[in-house]
């Protein structure tokens, strides 16, 4: 085991060690932190939904291994609760590991952290990348406001959001009760899933039944998916990559060829926090579809959209073939560590490929 059995007074009392693991065991199960000599902080203290892991192992390994599928996949077949769902401390120790020689564990924790340095390069590229995006936005269209339409240049006009689209709806959710709809092979997205970017595979999946059988809808790709329920997730977007659904807590915004989905997409952000003052709902924070579709905004003229599309276009090609990159990456990463931590490939074997 990993975790070892200690009785001293500082971690009975939750007092953390440098190069202490965290792991939360109740509500967001699963979540975990690494206590580095890097963090600044000192003598935190943890809440009784969190366990401290200490272990006698490589700590990159560890690392590696608390993050994996296979460590993932333990904590949903054991945890308990709904509204609250829970992992009990008793069943943490139960958990199998495989454990693979000292030498090797630190063989394959240099391994996967070459992913995740190449994983985190394409990630800041990103985040660079639209920042560019949000910059040319606003230099061209944010100095402009729909409470002064005197001021807007000769063929711009203010509109609504809905003007700027096809097809504008809100997702559907297929009866949880009906074993059929499920673990099929088409996309369903929920809104935790939308982290302003491009989303290519769902965590649930649905079938041809139960989209016909639900308030879901197919939308083509490139469609700009929003968040419309609940913070902190309202106001997220994503940017299908293929023809996808997800539920009715988001709506699916499907451009206009000469609008375009960069410019829907770099709007929406720039009018997040706007967006976000009309919610509505004092348990949650919500908006609604029909918010979405008549919030007035300025609309340029088809020129000034065509030199726009023509510079931002790039941009976002580029971002989404770095955000395929991503997911390819993360997936080989995920793929191979069991197959590191039981010996059926060595790095070795790997390395020479």
């Amino acid at each position: 085991m990993f975790i070892t059995k200690e009785k001293d007074e500082i971690l009975r009392k939750g007092k953390l060690q440098r190069g202490d693991f965290v792991l939360t065991t109740r509500g967001t199960v699963g979540n975990y932190a690494f206590y580095s000599d890097k963090i600044e902080f000192e003598n935190i203290r943890l809440n009784s939904g969190m366990v401290i892991l200490r272990t006698n192992q490589d700590k990159g390994f560890f690392n590696f291994y608390l993050k994996s599928p296979l460590f993932k996949h333990q904590i949903i077949s054991l945890q308990s609760g709904t509204a609250q769902p829970q992992l009990p401390i008793k069943d943490l120790k139960t958990f199998e590991i495989l454990l693979p020689p000292l030498p090797e564990q630190q063989a394959i924790a240099s391994v996967f952290s070459s992913f995740d340095d190449k994983i985190e390069l394409l990630r800041e590229q990103n985040k660079t990348l639209e920042e560019i995006g949000q910059t040319i936005f606003q230099e061209w269209f944010g100095k402009y406001s729909v409470d002064r339409p005197e001021d807007l240049p000769k063929g711009w006009r203010v509109g609504k959001i809905e003007d700027l689209t096809i097809q504008m709806n809100s997702g559907g959710t297929p009866s949880t009760k009906e074993e059929s709809y499920y673990n099929g092979i088409i996309n369903w997205f929920s809104t935790k899933e939308l982290q302003d970017n491009f989303i290519f595979e769902s965590e649930k999946k649905i079938t041809d039944l139960g989209l016909k059988n639900s308030s879901a809808k197919l939308f083509p790709e490139n469609t700009i998916v929003m968040a419309i329920y609940a913070a902190p997730t309202v106001g997220r977007l994503g940017i299908l990559a293929k023809e996808s659904t997800f539920n009715q807590a988001a709506v699916g915004l499907v451009a206009k060829d000469e609008i375009g989905y960069p410019f829907i997409y770099l709007l929406l952000k720039f009018l997040r926090d706007e967006l976000n003052g009309l919610s509505n709902g004092a348990a949650q924070q919500n908006l609604n579809v029909g918010i979405v579709k008549n919030f007035k905004i300025i609309i340029p003229d088809q020129e000034i959209l065509k030199k726009f599309n023509e510079a931002i276009q790039p941009i976002f090609v580029k971002i989404r073939d770095n955000s395929e990159q991503i997911q390819s990456l993360t997936r080989t990463r995920d793929e191979l560590l069991p197959k590191l931590m039981s010996g059926i490939v060595r790095v070795s074997d790997f390395n020479k490929n």
